[in-house]
């Protein structure tokens, strides 16, 4: 099948980091071998046009129809501004009969235990916006209370009364049996179908109440801003600030690749994609059967396989890794430890006490046998290939003679103010060399070097610093 092979290593894909400010675009032209790079102003009331109109100038620029682009992979910063700025949506949560306080108990512990006027964070969701229904299952999965779907409906319409604008749901144990969760999403999507809803199974079905109800509040929270974006975070002021911190650390040579600005968007491209599920269900170690294992694994496995299908993997070159955290009957956290491979068999017990053993011993050098040990949290990590992608910029446009853009006074710490000679990053070709200080700019980032540098450009258009080792650093 080499026709096949061809077209699976000779993609045209975008990568695309949606910021609060910029979106940046990393295009990778595999069968030309060459790598593109571009940048908008992110539309914060619909970060969708931004990435359309980023995609195809950065498309344009490449010489590139849409329809040669084989995939678009994207992340963004806004889910975690929104958080933090505390600009989401207006959120209800629904929970269990006299957990109405979890956002606010927590688990009990002060991030610092010694400042008295400690101010804890607001919960996303206020006391009078969580609601209470009758619904109860217990630490196994049994139901001890069936759910109250009349006080279910009536909890919602009071939210939707307070103007929510989405409602997260979450029930006590429901990781262990999620039949009231899935039963409350049915009822909800049918009352209001248009209303953005998260229930706590369908992203963490992991045990710890808090930590699930923070996951679904902070869904919802973000739910109705954006879609389904991940959490990824970098920036383009590394370059700003390279040189004043290797001083600092001792280091000699800093080397800036270009377009560091967008390397977020370049790396989505580059990394191997994988995605990760997670099924908590707790037992003791010689009571783990190794038939429910496996159903949880299979099905895991197929859940992640399919998404990353949908992405434009290749079922045939998935890879799974499976791991279990596992803990001494008592304590309050676990240690993972890795799964064996293929179909558990029935002396899955003993192989997992053992390997717990060995890994308790190699994390902090001691065996304790006679205690009893338990599995809590089986988790599976499904990743495709790592691409192949040679970082050519050579498709980037270089302005040659154009170098040098001005001259500018800058502030120098030891040094005080300089005249620096600034340049255009896309003028300097391989093999320039330049006496620091300098500022050399370019679309995504600047880079600063001090007056006890040496800059040259390589072959592969990264800006090399090499600071003097003639002077103190």
């Amino acid at each position: 099948m080499p026709t096949a092979v061809t077209a699976s290593r000779a993609r045209c894909r975008i990568g695309v980091d949606v910021g609060g400010t910029f979106t940046d675009f990393v295009l990778v032209d595999e069968s030309r071998d060459l790598v593109f790079t571009g940048k908008q102003l992110t539309t914060s009331s619909d970060p969708g046009i931004a990435i359309c109109e980023g995609v195809e100038r950065i498309a344009r620029e490449a010489g590139l129809e849409l329809a040669a682009i084989d995939g678009v992979v994207h992340g963004t910063t806004l889910v975690a501004n929104t958080i933090i700025e505390r600009t989401g949506a207006r959120v209800g949560l629904i929970t269990t009969r006299g957990f109405r306080d979890v956002l606010e108990v927590g688990t009990e512990m002060r991030y610092d235990l010694y400042d008295l006027f400690l101010e804890k964070a607001e919960p996303l969701v206020p006391r009078d916006r969580r609601l209470t229904v009758d619904e109860r299952i217990d630490s196994v999965g049994d139901v001890l209370q069936p759910m109250d779907e009349a006080e279910l409906r009536k909890a919602a319409q009071a939210l939707v009364g307070m103007d929510v604008e989405a409602i997260a749901v979450c029930f006590v144990n429901s990781y262990v049996n999620p039949v009231h969760e899935r039963g409350a999403h049915e009822i909800l999507t049918e009352l209001f179908p248009a209303l953005p809803l998260t229930v706590s199974t369908m992203v963490a079905p992991e045990i710890r109440e808090y930590e699930r109800a923070c996951t679904a509040a902070a869904n919802a929270y973000v739910m109705p801003l954006m879609r389904r974006y991940a959490l990824v975070a970098t920036g383009g002021a590394g370059p700003v600030h390279a040189w004043g911190l290797a001083r600092l650390l001792g280091i000699r040579r800093i080397v800036c690749p270009l377009a560091a600005g967008v390397t977020s968007s370049l790396g989505f491209l580059i990394a191997a994609p994988a995605t990760d599920r997670a099924h908590s269900h707790v037992s003791r170690v010689e009571s783990v059967s190794a038939d429910t294992v496996n159903a949880f694994y299979d099905a895991m496995a197929a859940d992640a396989t399919r998404a990353l299908v949908e992405a434009g993997g290749d079922a045939a070159t998935i890879a799974v890794e499976r791991r279990v955290e596992m803990r001494y009957v008592g304590q309050g956290f676990e240690i993972e430890v890795a799964v064996p491979g293929g179909v558990l068999g029935p002396d899955l017990g003993v192989v997992l006490h053992e390997r717990f053993l060995d890994r308790y011993d190699e994390l902090f050098g001691r065996r304790i046998r006679g205690v009893a040990v338990e599995t809590v949290t089986w988790r599976l990590t499904a990743s495709g290939p790592t691409p192949n992608v040679n970082l050519n910029f050579r498709g980037q446009r270089i302005e040659a003679g154009t170098a040098q853009k001005g001259e500018r006074q800058v502030h120098f710490p030891d040094t005080g103010f300089a005249s620096c000679k600034v340049y255009n990053r896309y003028g300097l070709a391989a093999g320039t060399k330049l006496r620091g200080p300098v500022v050399v700019e370019e679309r995504e980032s600047t880079v600063v070097a001090g007056p006890d540098t040496t800059v040259s450009i390589d072959r592969y258009l990264n800006l090399i610093i090499d600071i003097d080792e003639s002077r103190p650093t």
